[in-house]
């Protein structure tokens, strides 16, 4: 009985560790050199902060999001100190010697594209100047379609622009996990939808990959419980919205 225990647990642990190959060269069977995915339409965006900058106008932008966003400690039941949000601010504020702007970090662990939009209002209300939208993880585990997803995503448009408030989607960010081809689709109907209707898009997907080869790092080190990011990884989402909006 104990050698047949033995034997299934061993199959168990082969297959699990030839999946997690699977997985991880499934992240990076897209071209390394160049991004498939192009970011869009970030000059906009740049402009607007920078007119309400010379204006002498405060700006508040709200990060609007899933765990990612929230910035999820792992292991903990908490968040990290230094989350997307609040590093973005400092680059902003460092960027124009101006502490009036201000980036609020609206993330919720789980949150899907359909829970974002019950919650939109309360974004709404805040009144901001722009909105960054980061979601998919959670929408891929649900296994919702790449259609629904931007059904949600087009209603959540409408009623930001309807306010003038600007928009900036960003694409979910990869998992070391068997969901990741979902979440990879995801994110190419997404890009789509913003070519299609002309809305500023973030290719947070590819370029999390990117950074990682560039800095000679394993995606096991970035993401150690294969979904969130290690406590100071967290910042290179910052680094990758701030450039996109000023290296464009």
């Amino acid at each position: 009985m104990i050698k047949y225990v033995l034997f299934l647990f061993l199959c168990v642990f082969y297959w699990s560790n030839q999946n997690n190959k699977l997985i991880i060269n499934d992240l990076y069977t897209y071209k390394k050199d160049s991004l498939q995915l192009k970011n869009l339409h970030a000059s906009p965006i740049k402009n607007y902060i920078e007119k309400k900058i010379n204006a002498n106008k405060k700006i508040k932008i709200i990060c609007f999001g899933n765990s990612i966003t929230n910035g999820y400690k792992v292991g903990k039941n908490t968040t990290v100190v230094n989350s997307y949000p609040l590093v973005l601010q400092k680059l902003l504020q460092k960027k124009y010697k101006n502490d009036s702007i201000l980036v609020i970090k609206e993330g919720k662990n789980g949150r899907r594209i359909d829970q974002a939009l019950l919650y939109l209002p309360q974004i709404i209300a805040q009144k901001p100047d722009v909105v960054i939208i980061e979601l998919g993880i959670n929408d891929a585990y649900s296994n919702f379609s790449s259609d629904f997803f931007n059904e949600k995503m087009a209603i959540i448009v409408q009623k930001l622009k309807q306010k003038k408030i600007e928009i900036i989607i960003a694409s979910p960010t990869p998992i070391l996990m068997p969901y990741n081809t979902k979440v990879w689709e995801i994110t190419k109907g997404l890009y789509q939808f913003c070519k299609e209707n002309k809305i500023s898009f973030v290719n947070l997907y590819e370029k999390v990959s990117q950074l990682a080869q560039q800095k000679n790092l394993t995606m096991q080190k970035i993401l150690p419980d294969n979904i969130h990011f290690a406590d100071e990884y967290y910042a290179y989402l910052s680094a990758i919205i701030f450039d996109y909006l000023y290296e464009n």
